[in-house]
């Protein structure tokens, strides 16, 4: 019973500092436009993704899915793109939704460098789950038990459902040597908080999250057609929202059937964890998983690190679009978001 208490009350600690913020997968490269509405399109033709990551299982503390498709207009120069995203925390004690709709816009300018403008428009939904919360009053103050649920005094807001409209947008630079990509998500600020306090809200709304990302390749060989079938990819990505900030720093490396990774995540004050990440991949079907090593205060906690599954279906590689998007793909070292 002590051990399951301290354990409770060292992820109330930690989560403290994340509060109200957003999930961020650590396979950040499968679903780059959660990240980032300016590579919507960035493919050059139709792709989906599907990703989904158990965080600290032990503790059963955050389940997230995400799915979203994009695809490019070449002859308006424009990416079109939707994506769903579910989140739960703890056993359901706080469940968030969200559907965004996204646009982006590509220039091409001189020595192979191109410029992508990006919007996000969407809906989001919270629902707090009341009856699974303990307060206080319900804890007895000698054996830590909880009597009786029903007993507490605090007051059940009206409604335990907050809905908001988000907002976002981002830039995106790349040439076939680098990308940096700047992004900054919900702009607005929209409510999602149920507590009233004097008629006003207690959240101040969704913390503004801002998304840095950079990165290189490094072409290995090339095929036939001067496509690269074997690359690294060195990258950094830095995230900051309310308190909370993280960056991730490490290595993607890919051949023609297999590809891997490593990072390292700091977030801001303390060692986060480490993440090893392995796939493979075959025409237009891409699978990775990646496995979260907690190098933080919580390892000695049996957390179960992170477990985290991404699917792709990238469809310039099928036959149809590859002699179609050569050129376009030719171009810059996205590779790694393919």
């Amino acid at each position: 019973m002590i051990r399951s208490i301290l354990s409770f009350v060292l992820i109330l600690v930690f989560c403290s500092t994340a509060k109200a913020q957003d999930p961020v997968f650590s396979q950040f490269y499968a679903s780059p436009t959660l990240l980032n509405p300016a590579f919507t399109g960035s493919v050059g033709a139709p792709r989906i993704n599907l990703q989904s990551r158990f965080q600290w299982p032990s503790f059963d503390a955050y389940q997230t899915y995400a799915a979203s498709f994009d695809t490019y207009f070449r002859s308006a120069k424009s990416g079109l793109g939707l994506f769903v995203l579910s989140d739960i925390q703890g056993e359901g004690f706080i469940s968030t939704s969200e559907i965004k709709g996204l646009y982006s816009y590509q220039l091409n300018m001189r020595n192979d460098w191109t410029v992508r403008f990006g919007t996000e428009l969407g809906f989001g939904q919270k629902f707090y789950d009341w009856d699974k919360y303990v307060f206080l009053d319900q804890i007895d103050p000698i054996t830590g038990d909880v009597s009786d649920q029903s007993f507490s005094e605090e007051a059940r807001p009206e409604s335990l459902q907050a809905n908001y409209f988000d907002i976002s947008s981002g830039i995106l630079f790349a040439s076939k040597a680098v990308y940096a990509g700047l992004s900054l998500r919900h702009m607005n600020r929209g409510n999602d908080g149920i507590i009233l306090l004097n008629e006003n809200r207690l959240s101040n709304g969704v913390p503004l999250m801002v998304s840095m990302q950079f990165g290189t390749q490094i072409d290995l060989n090339r095929g036939n057609k001067r496509n690269s079938t074997a690359f690294i990819s060195p990258n950094v990505l830095i995230v900051k929202q309310g308190d909370f900030g993280q960056v991730n720093a490490g290595a993607y490396i890919s051949s023609s059937f297999v590809f891997g990774g490593a990072w390292y995540r700091y977030s801001w004050t303390n060692a986060d964890a480490a993440v090893l990440m392995v796939g493979v991949q075959s025409g237009i079907f891409k699978l990775g998983y990646s496995y979260d090593f907690t190098v933080s205060a919580l390892q000695a906690y049996s957390s179960g690190g992170a477990h985290e599954i991404a699917v792709s279906f990238r469809f310039d590689q099928s036959d149809y679009f590859k002699s179609r998007a050569k050129k376009y793909n030719s171009i810059d070292c996205l590779q790694l978001f393919r």
